[in-house]
């Protein structure tokens, strides 16, 4: 009975790990592909797209999927405990560049796109860096590796953050003459309002990662309570 339990909890710890790995590789390959299409594209051009948070957003998810896959084949356990608080970052940028971009594009596209500046992205790359990478993060979540209870970012690291990119932007322009978002250096009031607006929205994304992941541990302790009596 006991050796029977344990070849089937074998069995579900391989299919979960072959589930998780095979999801990783799929994920990491599409990124991939996105950042070599747009590379080709060459839109923005090489070092200023890494100014831009869907490259930045983009980057650091290819970081984190090929660390899930490095840490796959290398079997450490407890591993995911070191970069699970980069995949509640990452889950939070990417939630930000879907929700802001299309919000910003639709209402005013003069907030990131200069005057009579035609778009020259593909559609499906558009959408890809502007969702795809969000979408991407959700599959991770609910179908490849679903976290219950993980470590969270602390909410004063994404207002550092929002600054230090922001200040970024501003040395960029006065050092070197580089304008990312038209936004940032035109009215000041809309200059405010998108950038609060940012904040607001990494803090309603962090909300839905927490949401998603908290702890289900009523429903956990009945199911071993119940397997326990079973035994």
């Amino acid at each position: 009975m006991d050796n029977s339990i344990e070849n089937e909890e074998e069995i579900n710890k391989k299919k979960a790990f072959r589930k998780e790995f095979f999801g990783h590789i799929s994920i990491c390959t599409f990124l991939f592909i996105i950042c070599i299409w747009d590379r080709i594209i060459n839109i923005p051009r090489f070092p200023k797209n890494f100014l831009f948070l869907t490259q930045i957003d983009l980057y650091i998810n290819m970081i984190y999927y090929s660390l899930c896959i490095y840490y796959n084949i290398v079997s450490k356990k407890g591993a995911k405990g070191k970069y699970q608080l980069l995949f509640n970052f990452n889950f939070c940028v990417s939630f930000v560049v879907f929700i802001m971009y299309w919000s910003m594009f639709i209402l005013d596209r003069e907030t990131l796109y200069k005057k009579d500046t035609k778009l020259m992205v593909p559609t499906s790359l558009n959408m890809s860096l502007h969702g795809g990478v969000f979408i991407a993060n959700l599959f991770e979540q609910f179908y490849f590796n679903k976290r219950n209870n993980p470590s969270y970012v602390k909410m004063w690291f994404y207002l550092a953050f929002t600054i230090c990119y922001i200040g970024i932007l501003y040395l960029a322009k006065m050092l070197f003459d580089i304008r990312v978002y038209p936004f940032i250096y035109g009215s000041l009031f809309k200059f405010i309002f998108i950038c609060l607006s940012a904040f607001a929205v990494c803090l309603v994304g962090h909300c839905i990662y927490n949401f998603m992941t908290r702890e289900s541990a009523p429903k956990s302790k009945e199911k071993n309570f119940q397997q326990f009596e079973l035994n």
